[in-house]
């Protein structure tokens, strides 16, 4: 029988050779490593790249509680924004903004029946109204900090914005019908009257002669008698809050005056209106 050396050596014969193995995954020969200084395909990268980041990001400022991740999704999205800005890439914001938009809770927030009848606190000299959005959005940081965020981008690329302008009016839409936007966008001027506040609710109007009818009986006492403690408008209900609810709504009065809304309403007369065409917003 043969020596154990001469197994050993057999046995290597048959093995396929570490170089051959090589050659077989990567059939072709290398060629020389060399560093192109150019950014010819920076632009392709980051579009191949930026809508996984940004889900990714997004997932990350959502769901982690480490302030390092929240801040490092806080710089990604302001890193991607202006390489978007760069790039010439409108559909990058407009994800952005969707994206943020959700995280802030101000986005297809249900309509109340208690609307225009929330209570209004004088905290001095400054009337705020306290209503459940308002508590909701001021006892959130993350959807604060998201909103913030939001608007900074919005603020410095109005003109690269498409269907992102949905979403950031269906904000508007929210913090006006819960008196949240500042004081000059709840306002509206009246060549008649000068300023006057725009009303959440329309005047009713009156009912016709023939339809009112003077029910002074029983059954119209005691429906009056059950429904005096919620008053005309819910007096009663509306005041049921507490100090930390004011604060709270202070909080989201502050965080939503650092947002600088109002300047991104001014940019709307200087956009371009091929970036507001019904196409355009998707």
């Amino acid at each position: 029988p043969p020596s154990e050396p001469t197994v050993i050596a057999l046995r290597r014969s048959r093995e396929p050779s570490r170089r051959r193995v090589a050659q077989l995954m990567c059939p072709f020969e290398p060629g020389p490593f060399s560093i192109n200084r150019t950014n010819e395909y920076d632009r392709g990268m980051f579009a191949i790249l930026w809508k996984p980041a940004v889900s990714a990001m997004a997932f990350a400022f959502t769901n982690f509680n480490d302030e390092y991740m929240v801040q490092r999704a806080i710089a990604g999205f302001n890193q991607t924004a202006a390489l978007a800005a760069r790039y010439e890439m409108p559909e990058v914001f407009d994800f952005l903004i969707h994206s943020l938009s959700r995280v802030t809770g101000l986005t297809q927030a249900p309509a109340s029946p208690d609307l225009g009848t929330y209570p209004v606190v004088d905290v001095e000299g400054l009337k705020v109204t306290v209503s459940p959005l308002s508590v909701r959005f001021g006892m959130n940081l993350k959807a604060q900090m998201a909103a913030v965020v939001l608007f900074t981008i919005a603020n410095n690329n109005g003109a690269s914005i498409r269907a992102g302008w949905t979403d950031i009016f269906e904000v508007y839409q929210t913090l006006f019908t819960h008196s949240l936007l500042p004081p000059n966008l709840l306002a509206m001027e009246d060549f008649l009257s000068g300023e006057s506040v725009i009303p959440l609710k329309p005047k009713a109007a009156p009912a016709p002669r023939e339809d009112r009818r003077n029910d002074g009986g029983l059954l119209s006492t005691l429906s009056s008698y059950l429904l005096a403690p919620y008053g005309n408008g819910g007096d009663l209900a509306g005041n049921d809050f507490t100090d930390d609810d004011i604060e709270t709504t202070l909080s989201a009065v502050d965080c939503i005056a650092s947002c600088k809304i109002e300047e991104l309403y001014a940019q709307i007369l200087s956009v371009p209106v091929s970036t507001l065409r019904r196409d355009s917003l998707g």
